[in-house]
């Protein structure tokens, strides 16, 4: 059994330099061991992409937080979601 939506298994929320808006760091393989993701899904994630891992970082305005309903509710209610992807040889600074 899941032990909690995805969102809500994070690294420690952090305030970023633009005043209101927050952070909190991903990895699948945090996600899995605290149960937000089956183990079986995740070993196919693995085994199709070839990653040991994958990493990403999610941000946010403190408002949409509060007007979503809480962090977990978060991804039903954005009316966008955008996504910076880099190479392996980038970093996410660059945005």
């Amino acid at each position: 059994m899941a032990r909690g939506n995805w969102i809500e298994v994070s690294g420690a929320v952090r305030q970023e330099d633009q005043d209101g808006v927050y952070s909190a760091a991903y990895q699948l393989d945090e996600i899995a061991a605290k149960g937000s993701i089956k183990t079986a899904d995740w070993e196919q994630f693995q085994k199709q992409t070839g990653l040991a891992d994958f990493y990403w970082r999610a941000y946010w305005r403190r408002g949409d937080i509060i007007a979503a309903g809480g962090r977990e509710k978060l991804p039903t209610k954005a009316a966008a979601v955008v996504v910076f992807m880099h190479g392996w040889d980038g970093c996410g600074d660059i945005f």
